[in-house]
């Protein structure tokens, strides 16, 4: 991904509902969580990325890099890799207490991007704000492991 697609799509998205968040309860503080991908604008001050986050209010939280651990997103990754895969490898057998039974995987890549979709469309959003209120345990206990992996129930 580019700086120039950050900024021009995906940065936009987030900007709005900041604005409306703010607009909706001011008291709260928000902060925006990224790794250190070149795209981010996160290296240096110099760049189309950082100036537009600058100029929009928004403030940062700088990831450590390579610290999965310490993502949310991964947990959803894991979700989404699971389900995939069951239904991938498993077909409808184990989709029966889901309506509709979706159909079956045909091996291609068009096909495979869809089911992923489809899956990822299912995650209920208590599953993602689960994983996210997990983050100050899983901060705690990297600290207390000196920066170990750390596994609980979720992920």
């Amino acid at each position: 991904m580019t700086q120039e697609y950050y900024t021009k799509k995906l940065l936009p998205d987030y900007i709005k509902a900041l604005g409306n968040a703010r607009l909706g309860d001011s008291s709260k503080s928000y902060y925006l969580m990224e790794d250190h991908d070149p795209s981010h604008g996160t290296k240096t001050t110099h760049n189309i990325a950082y100036r537009t986050k600058d100029e929009s209010w928004i403030s940062r939280i700088a990831h450590p890099p390579q610290s999965p651990d310490l993502n949310p997103t991964e947990g959803m990754w894991n979700i989404l890799l699971q389900r995939t895969e069951q239904r991938i490898l498993h077909g409808n057998s184990r989709l029966k207490d889901r309506e509709p039974l979706e159909e079956e995987w045909d091996g291609t890549k068009s096909h495979l991007k869809k089911i992923l979709q489809q899956e990822w469309d299912k995650i209920p959003q208590s599953e993602v704000q689960a994983r996210i209120a997990e983050m100050p345990w899983r901060c705690k206990e990297m600290m207390r492991t000196g920066g170990l992996a750390c596994k609980s129930r979720l992920w």
